[in-house]
């Protein structure tokens, strides 16, 4: 099992290798999340043990909002000393790779509006002036249901090394494998 200050770091580093992203700790929060729920719904287990709560603007992991909390709305500049991206299994490494994929294009404020859609694990848990938990089952058994899955990165793209997730090229870009049904037919657009 993961450690959810490793999984926020890996969030924090992928957020500030990139000239665009800029990792907030709401941002973050929801992240976390998101990554939770679909480890829960794929593998049936917890990626990390740290409780999920419904607060107001989402889904929170209360140890690692007091971490950035001094951050208030800026961004987190820093991962934690001895944060290695290589302690992760195959497994985690994959799903990690698969929320950036899916989520880490939506701004803070949109995943917010996600978590906060009815019949979501958060607004399931949500009493207004209560933290209550976001169970695991409620988070396993929402991910699960197929419109709510996330298609892994290795159905997506042919890869063996994970070591490309977060490249870019000379320009700026992202750099993610070829996809199997991608060809180079850029010109046909």
């Amino acid at each position: 099992m993961a450690n959810v200050n490793d999984v926020a770091s890996f969030f924090v580093d992928w957020a500030n290798k990139s000239e665009e992203e800029h990792m907030t700790n709401l941002w973050l929060n929801k992240l976390l999340f998101f990554a939770q729920g679909q480890y829960l719904a794929r593998y049936g287990t917890p990626l990390f043990s740290d409780t999920i709560e419904a607060w107001d603007y989402g889904p929170v992991v209360p140890a690692i909002y007091r971490k950035y909390r001094v951050c208030g709305r800026n961004p987190i500049s820093a991962v934690d000393d001895g944060y290695a991206p290589n302690k992760f299994t195959r497994d985690e490494q994959i799903l990690l790779a698969d929320i950036l994929r899916e989520y880490g294009a939506y701004t803070a404020s949109a995943l917010v509006s996600m978590t906060h859609q009815p019949n979501t694990p958060w607004s399931n848990a949500y009493v207004e002036g209560q933290n209550n938990e976001i169970t695991a089952a409620a988070m396993e058994n929402f991910f699960r249901k197929p419109e709510n899955k996330l298609k892994s990165f290795e159905q997506v793209f042919s890869v063996d090394n994970l070591e490309v997730i977060g490249t870019r090229d000379h320009e700026g870009y992202l750099v993610l494998p070829k996809d199997e049904d991608e060809g180079d037919d850029w010109d046909e657009l």
